[in-house]
């Protein structure tokens, strides 16, 4: 595959695949209703995430981006398809016990803002509320972005926008597709409602750069955690075929957020400052079983266990 054949090629992520988590496994079904990924997108998947490899290795080497690609993400600057919020809630975010892991690590915030603090008045109607009748809304944020939390805790936490980002020494306008970072910058990603089907890098193409850029640019010690509440296999596969282990936590029980978290293949976290974590997201780990199909149905993340843990959540932050 070359430049030319990908951008010919690209198409939207499947909005219908869907995926099932059962025990620790995905479980693979034919069901007839949805969008099947069948064995010729699977290859395709495969397809755009070994050319991202290639491309990878050309970053590494210390090559700058083709035209083509360059090109492909600038396209795209201009258009409102970006402007998207991102959940702040508080199992978002990981619980103060593990303080300690973030000390003195480099993060990335990515896609950093969040949505304006005069809708706060809103939010906080909720509180009382949840309170009250100890029931989860979604309307319920914190407005706390990301790589403030984390700096909070004595992490060297960046943030980027696709957005122009006001005056700060530690925000940045830059794009996932493309990170101007050098390689094996960050311990530590923080990415939320940019990857995937109805978020803005939802083709194959921009899904298969960001996986591409988060890999050149993470450590081997590096946790990344998209906080995202619905997966897809489809995302999922292209994360693994990009050189990543997947694990998924769907409550906040033991104060991991909410989520999918990736680590790099050839990885070392027994040396990372997420070695203590790592025991309950093995526990978790999602494997593909079957290459025939990728078809499962879809489950989201966000469950009603978190409703009894959302008063000791509100503590926290």
């Amino acid at each position: 595959m070359n430049w030319e054949k990908a951008l010919k090629t690209n198409k939207p992520l499947p909005c219908g695949d869907q995926i099932k988590l059962w025990r620790n496994h995905i479980t693979h079904k034919v069901d007839k209703e949805g969008d099947l990924i069948e064995g010729i997108n699977t290859n395709i998947l495969a397809e755009y995430a070994a050319f991202m490899r290639s491309q990878k290795a050309k970053r590494r080497s210390g090559i700058y981006p083709s035209s083509e690609f360059e090109n492909y993400c600038l396209l795209f600057n201009c258009h409102n398809s970006f402007l998207g919020p991102r959940w702040t809630m508080p199992f978002c975010y990981f619980g103060v016990e593990y303080k300690d892991c973030f000390r003195s690590i480099a993060g990335l915030d990515v896609g950093c803002n969040v949505l304006s603090k005069s809708l706060k008045g809103h939010s906080d109607r909720f509180i009382s509320y949840i309170k009250r009748a100890g029931v989860y809304s979604h309307e319920y944020e914190t407005f706390i972005p990301h790589y403030q939390y984390y700096r909070s805790w004595g992490c060297n936490m960046r943030g980027i926008d696709i957005r122009p980002i006001y005056n700060s020494p530690w925000i940045f306008q830059s794009d996932l597709r493309m990170l101007e970072f050098e390689d094996e910058s960050f311990d530590f990603f923080s990415v939320a409602m940019i990857i995937g089907p109805s978020n803005p890098a939802s083709t194959i193409l921009e899904a298969a750069m960001c996986f591409s850029e988060l890999h050149r640019t993470s450590t081997r010690e590096a946790l990344i955690y998209i906080a995202d509440f619905v997966i897809t296999p489809s995302v999922i596969f292209l994360a693994i075929e990009s050189g990543f282990r997947v694990f998924i936590n769907r409550t906040y029980s033991k104060g991991i957020p909410i989520g999918v978290f990736l680590v790099r293949t050839d990885s070392i976290m027994q040396v990372s400052s997420f070695r203590n974590i790592m025991p309950d997201l093995e526990a978790q780990e999602i494997s593909i079983v079957s290459s025939e199909h990728l078809y499962i149905e879809k489950r989201d993340l966000l469950k009603k266990e978190v409703l009894s843990e959302q008063n000791d959540c509100n503590k926290k932050l």
